[in-house]
């Protein structure tokens, strides 16, 4: 009977340790996860900040071109700076559509890990039938060996 005790409190104890060893897991994948999703967000900021300048350079290299040809006010050079303004609207858009699709993704794929380790109640019906089953399959005194009926003859 301390012999099965003694097994019970060992699996308790050997599956308490791996629930934690897996929460540390989960948490230090979260993390991470929060770490790559500041660093998009970083770089995207950076990249969206890279498109601003780069329009208004060309927006001012355009207004430049036409001072110098003498034709401020123009419809054409007005129309040339709103498509240079629209680029950069669209390719700022396209970098944050970008980082969301990444963070969704990345979200998505924490939660696939989430779900590949054990529930708590997971968790505790693998404990239990490692407890029972045992017991359920009489192997509960693995290391003696059964008694051999008495030969009559």
């Amino acid at each position: 009977m301390a012999l099965s005790a003694l097994a019970v409190g060992a699996l308790v104890v050997g599956g308490v340790e791996e629930r934690r060893r897996a929460k540390r897991a989960e948490r230090k994948a979260e993390q991470l996860r929060k770490a790559e999703q500041a660093q998009a967000s970083d770089t995207a900021a950076r990249s969206r900040r890279q498109q601003i300048r780069e329009a208004r350079v060309a927006a001012a290299q355009q207004a430049n071109i036409a001072a110098a040809s003498e034709m401020t006010g123009s419809s054409a050079v007005l129309a040339a700076q709103a498509g240079v303004q629209a680029q950069a609207n669209e390719n700022i858009g396209t970098i944050n559509t970008t980082l969301g699709y990444n963070s969704l993704q990345s979200k998505l794929q924490q939660d696939i890990f989430n779900l590949q380790t054990p529930s708590n109640l997971e968790f505790g019906a693998n404990l239990v039938g490692q407890i029972v089953q045992p017991f359920a399959t009489g192997t509960r005194n693995a290391g003696t060996k059964p008694k051999q009926p008495k030969s009559t003859g």
